[in-house]
């Protein structure tokens, strides 16, 4: 796998989890909005299995890849909750601030990694 490719695949992370946090978003904003039902983006690891990496094992003890391939696009599902208000609301104010701030922290983890490689590749053009 080149560097690219994980350059590649490093925005294509920070793309998924801006549109996550735009999701989380419109659900704090529906939070009162009668018979809305929240929203999330189907997890990254089912958009990575549509790249077509495969994870190598270079050693005997390494876990096996699950040859598994296929899956969906970043769509947004409805997200099934029991807990829904007497609206039929069921957006939780607190599960979404979670969300969104596991999705700013990986945002932040993500640019990093492509500010990184950016910084590589603009260090080996000079040279």
């Amino acid at each position: 796998m080149s560097d690219l490719s994980l350059m590649s695949l490093a925005m294509q992370k920070a793309e998924w989890l801006a549109a996550r946090q735009a999701i989380v978003a419109q659900n704090l904003a529906n939070a009162n909005t009668p018979a809305y039902k929240a929203r999330d983006l189907i997890p990254f690891e089912a958009v990575l299995q549509t790249t077509g990496f495969q994870m190598a094992s270079t050693h005997a003890g390494h876990l096996a890849a699950d040859g598994t391939t296929g899956g969906a696009p970043a769509l947004a599902k409805t997200v099934s909750r029991a807990e829904a208000t007497a609206n039929g609301n069921n957006v939780s104010i607190e599960g979404e601030m979670s969300k969104l701030g596991q999705t700013t922290g990986q945002y932040a983890l993500t640019t990093s990694i492509i500010k990184s490689f950016h910084k590589m590749i603009m260090t080996s053009l000079k040279a």
